[in-house]
């Protein structure tokens, strides 16, 4: 059963300052979570119902809860989520889901 992380960030004050922050540094270095195989982005064009800020959803996929729980205790890991802080710290929510 494969593994997701989702990180649902809600509407940033300054939209191209974040995609730009986003863009050059925060996902190159969720791009070192070693054991991860895949992450997709979604810009959120419409909320159709439900809350209304939301501004992208990251999948970053793991083949299974070994993968992940090995990916969760490496410093890569550890270092993309300490750089929520300098971008997202209070407008960011983190789930897991297995698919």
């Amino acid at each position: 059963m494969t593994v997701k992380l989702l990180a649902i960030y809600h509407t940033p004050e300054d939209p191209a300052k974040f995609d730009a922050y986003y863009d050059q540094f925060h996902l190159p270095l969720a791009r070192e979570i070693p054991g991860l195989q895949s992450i997709e982005l979604n810009r959120v064009a419409k909320t159709m119902m439900g809350q209304k800020d939301i501004y992208l959803i990251a999948e970053l996929l793991f083949a299974d809860q070994a993968a992940f729980e090995k990916a969760a205790a490496s410093a890569q890991f550890a270092a993309t989520g300490a750089d929520l802080a300098n971008f997202a710290a209070d407008r960011v929510t983190l789930l897991l889901a297995k698919a």
